[in-house]
């Protein structure tokens, strides 16, 4: 999360293409905090949880298209937005209670899930009606299930005994993609892919042997207080390494943003097919990317008087 004050203008006349990439500089008139920035084919999306607000812009321009706000259509909304996903008509966002709803493009209709339905930590969806979510437990019993945008359960996948189980529970990333028909997972403690079919049989699973990574090896007691846990976990996640982000490049192709001991960061691009290391890159100048989309790589650059967003091909 970029601790940032975050504003949005359109300058057409400002939106260049070079040899490092395409860069749109943008001036303050939509102001967000601590954005999250989301990339389509078509459009920037730019999620802020603590106004809160979600602005649409043009990817090729720039220019601000849209609002989606859910108390245009249900006044009085908790409007609390947590994570999201677009789909072809609609966008679907987890929310702090109610914990989903989906909402149209357009933002002229809503359909809010019901009270029982629980957020998971990480989620995709496979088809427009279908996603795959990750749940976590405290004690360490996580799950991994298909629901349809009506909130219903269709499918409870196999999860295996997983890497340092008891500290998931304080974990708020967790990655799942579909290559083809295959539906792959990754836990960002671990360097194991889990690789499943539709219908939720576990397939197996691919070791990734990334450069340097340490894996994590002791777990923590969930008995203790909840400031002990915490301790032990940042302690954990400083000393060892996780996967930060992942991102499907293509139909083969799985990018991973690997963070190291020494706050060393790697980009390791694994072939799904053919069940190897591709790429590692490591990144030296600190900076990784806000967004991936497909093989671009999307960053936001604040200056006194506005903020750029700078698209970069990225070469694998």
């Amino acid at each position: 999360m970029k601790n940032l004050v975050i504003v949005f203008y359109l300058i057409i006349s400002t939106v260049g293409l070079s040899a490092q990439g395409r860069s749109i500089e943008l001036d303050p008139d939509y102001l967000l905090s601590n954005f999250v920035l989301y990339v389509t084919e078509d459009h920037f999306i730019a999620l802020d949880r603590q106004i809160p607000a979600c602005y649409i812009f043009s990817k090729e321009t720039g220019e601000f298209i849209k609002e989606i706000n859910p108390r245009d259509t249900f006044p009085g909304f908790n409007w609390r937005p947590i994570k999201l996903e677009v789909l072809r008509d609609d966008i679907f966002f987890t929310n702090s209670a109610p914990w989903a709803f989906l909402i149209s493009k357009n933002n002229d209709s809503i359909r809010v899930f019901d009270k029982s339905f629980l957020p998971p930590s990480g989620f995709k969806f496979i088809t427009d009606s279908t996603f795959v979510g990750f749940y976590t437990e405290k004690n360490g019993s996580h799950s991994l299930k298909a629901y349809n945008t009506k909130g219903e359960m269709l499918i409870d996948f196999e999860v295996p005994d997983l890497n340092a189980k008891n500290m998931l529970y304080r974990i708020s990333n967790f990655y799942i993609h579909q290559f083809e028909d295959k539906i792959y997972f990754i836990n960002p403690l671990d360097n194991v892919l889990y690789k499943y079919s539709k219908n939720g049989e576990l397939l197996g699973s691919v070791v990734i042997h990334i450069p340097s990574f340490k894996k994590i090896t002791r777990g923590i007691n969930p008995s203790k207080n909840p400031h002990q846990v915490i301790g032990e976990v940042v302690k954990s996640l400083r000393t060892n390494s996780t996967i930060q982000s992942s991102y499907k490049l293509d139909e083969s192709h799985l990018l991973l943003i690997v963070k190291h001991k020494n706050n060393a960061t790697e980009l390791v691009v694994f072939n799904t097919k053919e069940e190897k290391i591709t790429k590692v890159e490591e990144i030296l100048d600190g900076k990784t990317p806000w967004y991936v989309f497909k093989n671009k790589f999307y960053y936001v650059y604040p200056s006194e008087e506005n903020y750029t967003i700078h698209e970069k091909v990225f070469h694998y």
